[in-house]
């Protein structure tokens, strides 16, 4: 899964991955069942193990913040009232961005 599936899975704010009774985990755990869009960058990938490449991981999350305008994508998935929905749309507008970027400035990121 890429970081926009786990993300249209379920969403997280306050933590960057939730389990089933939505206590804190780390975004690699299997017991992982929502996330934040930081948790989810960071997991993905195809091992969704927390194994995304540094300039991949840096690559996604530029693309991400651009897309909503932040200089924290902790903060902004954090503020009260964001909703599943909004998540999911800035993967799209990430992924959107990244298409009109050339190939060779752009590689398979996670976002």
């Amino acid at each position: 899964m890429n970081g926009r599936e786990l993300v249209a899975q379920g969403c997280s704010q306050g933590a960057e991955a939730r389990d089933m009774d939505q206590q804190p985990v780390h975004p690699w755990s299997s017991e992982a069942r929502s996330w934040s869009v930081l948790g989810a960058i960071i997991c993905g990938d195809t091992t969704r193990q927390g194994r995304v490449p540094i300039d991949r991981l840096a690559e996604a999350t530029v693309l991400l913040a651009g897309a909503v305008d932040t200089p924290s994508l902790s903060k902004w998935n954090d503020q009260p009232g964001r909703t599943q929905a909004e998540a999911v749309a800035a993967f799209d507008a990430a992924l959107a961005s990244a298409a009109e970027r050339p190939e060779s400035q752009v590689q398979d990121s996670s976002a």
